[in-house]
């Protein structure tokens, strides 16, 4: 994958860059388009636990308030609605669920 390719991604490609950027996957042989990831046969147990602990250590960010954050820096004189306040769910199962999506 090209890095800086990655990065330039825009609308719903923005998370997958930012998941699939840098070394997400260092020292592992494998592809990826957007949310879905491959690799050899003897490599997937370890790339399932490094998606989960990279998909933990994305979405414990603020990305939202980040974002808003980062667009009235660039441009005060937007509307942008403050971003809803966080629900209950524990990312945290995401370790000990059998699939990663459902």
């Amino acid at each position: 994958m090209l890095r800086r390719a990655q990065a330039c991604g825009a609308d719903h490609s923005q998370l997958a860059s930012v998941q699939t950027g840098d070394d997400l996957l260092s020292g592992l042989s494998f592809a990826g388009v957007h949310d879905s990831f491959w690799t050899h046969a003897g490599s997937v147990d370890n790339m399932n636990a490094i998606l989960r602990e990279k998909f933990l250590e994305l979405h414990s960010q603020p990305l939202l308030k980040n974002l808003r954050n980062e667009l009235l820096e660039e441009s005060p004189e937007l509307d942008i609605p403050h971003v809803p306040q966080l629900g209950g769910l524990a990312l945290e199962s995401i370790t000990d669920a059998k699939y990663f999506f459902n």
